[in-house]
């Protein structure tokens, strides 16, 4: 005889859906614990007094370790001594991820899978076009570049970030499929074209949707809680529920990042030179005049003009240079360091009796050489191929972005290094 079910016996029953999809940028930040550290003297470092020890310790004084070691007043350490140091050491750093509404063809980008009861299954997207015609027809996949390889599928695995052990908040991304991806191609004729078709359109920019697809590698029944009215998760037949973002007010913009649009400003000048005796380029008084310099012979040695034609030029595209531009040193001061130069990024380097300042236009293609687009360049405005260990710095704008760009091989005409006073 079969028992009957009473009421409250209750099956539960798991249900794979897709919760959520999105565009988003990562942010990090490091955490730190505390720890008790055995410093020993002359073999942990060769720091040699307390002061110098306590420098390479997050947020320790000299003091501190004095009172820790019970050494009263005492200063004085000896060679193998044993330091009990309490400081702050790095355990890893917390993983956080911000929505994206738009961004740049070319831009590094996260896109992020929400998924219940899903853990360990391989999800695979698209990144449609949208609304009308841009990168590509209607409804059609771009290109994007993951894994060193361009795709118009990306996949990944649910939990992907979850055992990452440097990451301390690993746990919260167990049912998350985290996709790190570069919107367009890698490949320049591809890159090229879809420049190109954005740079066709009214506004500038294309919206682009993202279309989900758990269910096809897995083989199970999965609830996608897209596009659904009833916002309960669960398939409504008039809609597409494992679309997201395509809709008004949702799209994802994409517009073609303008690189370094005061380069345009700077090529005009080439061929920009000093007229030696009393007379002076009028033009290059007008960049005395963009960085405040008081001269009027540009002709003079004490009158080196390359701080000042970089002033000029940024100026002319609304940006402001730092104080005292005239001097090439100045300009390490201006927006914000780069540790890899990109095209139109600003070098500064040291010379004999100062420094020098210009805009990088590429490499060599052995990579040992640097091609420069400054003023006062053997007195005139030229391209100068430089080697790469004389540029110590390189800075742009400070709201100039640099995702997604590069340093190009120049193989056009330049002239030597050389005069830069």
């Amino acid at each position: 005889m079969l028992s009957p079910i009473k009421p409250r016996n209750k099956v539960k029953i798991k249900k794979q859906k897709v919760l959520d999809a999105y565009f988003a940028t990562e942010k990090t930040k490091k955490e730190y614990e505390t720890k008790t550290i055995v410093h020993i003297v002359g073999k942990t470092s060769k720091a040699s007094s307390l002061s110098s020890i306590a420098k390479a310790y997050k947020g320790v004084s000299w003091k501190d370790i004095q009172k820790e070691n019970k050494m009263g007043k005492s200063t004085t350490i000896h060679p193998k001594q044993k330091l009990n140091i309490t400081t702050k050491v790095e355990k890893g750093k917390k993983l956080s991820f911000k929505k994206l509404s738009k961004a740049n063809l070319g831009d590094e980008v996260y896109i992020i899978v929400k998924t219940l009861n899903l853990e360990g299954k391989q999800i695979r997207l698209n990144v449609r076009q949208g609304k009308v015609k841009g990168i590509e027809k209607e409804n059609e996949p771009i290109k994007l570049h993951q894994n060193g390889k361009d795709t118009y599928i990306p996949e990944e695995k649910v939990g992907n970030y979850s055992t990452k052990k440097d990451i301390t908040n690993a746990a919260d991304f167990k049912e998350w499929a985290i996709f790190k991806v570069i919107l367009g191609s890698k490949e320049d004729k591809k890159l090229k074209a879809y420049k190109e078709s954005i740079e066709k359109l009214k506004d500038k920019k294309t919206s682009l949707f993202l279309v989900i697809d758990a269910h096809s590698k897995s083989g199970l029944k999965v609830i996608y809680n897209g596009r659904n009215p009833d916002k309960d998760g669960e398939p409504d037949d008039r809609t597409t529920p494992n679309y997201w973002l395509d809709m008004e007010g949702k799209w994802f913009e994409v517009k073609v990042n303008k690189i370094a649009p005061w380069m345009v400003t700077a090529k005009k000048e080439l061929g920009e030179k000093e007229i030696s005796g009393k007379k002076a380029n009028k033009q290059i008084l007008e960049y005395f005049k963009a960085s405040k310099f008081w001269g009027t012979d540009d002709s003079g040695g004490e009158n080196a003009w390359c701080g000042s034609f970089v002033a000029w030029i940024m100026k002319e595209n609304n940006y402001s240079p730092p104080s005292a531009a005239y001097r090439a040193k100045e300009w390490k001061n201006f927006g914000k360091k780069i540790a890899t130069p990109i095209y139109g990024a600003i070098g500064i380097k040291s010379r004999k009796g100062g420094g020098h300042v210009a805009f990088i236009v590429g490499e060599s293609k052995d990579g040992k050489y640097y091609y420069m687009l400054g003023g006062n360049q053997g007195d005139e405005v030229n391209i100068s191929k430089y080697k790469k260990s004389v540029w110590g710095t390189f800075v742009v704008p400070k709201d100039y972005n640099i995702k997604g760009q590069s340093l190009p091989i120049y193989t056009k005409e330049s002239k030597k290094s050389g005069k830069e006073s």
